[in-house]
């Protein structure tokens, strides 16, 4: 088992998972995305397509509400 691959696929996921709004969500899933294909692209590689939009996903899961915080100021 290749342990440091690993531990980089889950950094992402751990990030995107703490976000607190859909916006914050897609704004680290660019930030990954872009990375990916800056690294295929020294290696001479196309990066796929994504399948499906995580965040999408997290927030038909109910991961974000839609009501305002007033005491955190933000979405909660």
């Amino acid at each position: 088992m290749n342990r440091p691959r690993r531990q980089g696929r889950e950094a992402p996921t751990t990030t995107r998972c703490s976000s607190k709004t859909l916006d914050e969500c897609k704004a680290i899933q660019l930030e990954h995305r872009q990375a990916m294909e800056a690294r295929a692209k020294e290696k001479g590689t196309t990066l796929m397509a994504a399948r499906q939009n995580a965040c999408d996903r997290m927030q038909a899961r109910g991961f974000f509400s839609e009501q305002m915080s007033e005491t955190e100021g933000r979405i909660a």
